[in-house]
């Protein structure tokens, strides 16, 4: 029994000393530099929505892209966001 305590202690202990706290995302990137805006647009209509391709610009500080939109003029803005590692958006209508 002593040996599963040690054991335990020990493998919680390893763990513990692996872990280690995430970066912050507001202290690698500069707030102050905007990102190029996105490039070479493409919009294919499907039934019921849109897929929407773009090429990323080339900032290391990109988050992500959003695309905002509305089913009607006077509709309630709806938003779609893709990482900084996909180009594409898919929008459900």
């Amino acid at each position: 029994m002593k040996k599963v305590i040690c054991f335990l202690t020990g493998t919680i202990l390893l763990f513990s000393a692996a872990c280690v706290a995430p970066e912050e995302w507001s202290d690698v990137y500069d707030k102050n530099i905007v990102p190029d805006p996105a490039g070479n647009v493409r919009v294919e209509n499907v039934n019921g929505g849109a897929i929407i391709t773009f090429r990323l610009p080339s900032t290391n500080d990109l988050l992500g892209a959003k695309a905002v939109y509305a089913l009607t003029p006077e509709g309630e803005p709806m938003e779609r966001w893709a990482s900084a590692t996909k180009d594409t958006i898919v929008l459900d209508g």
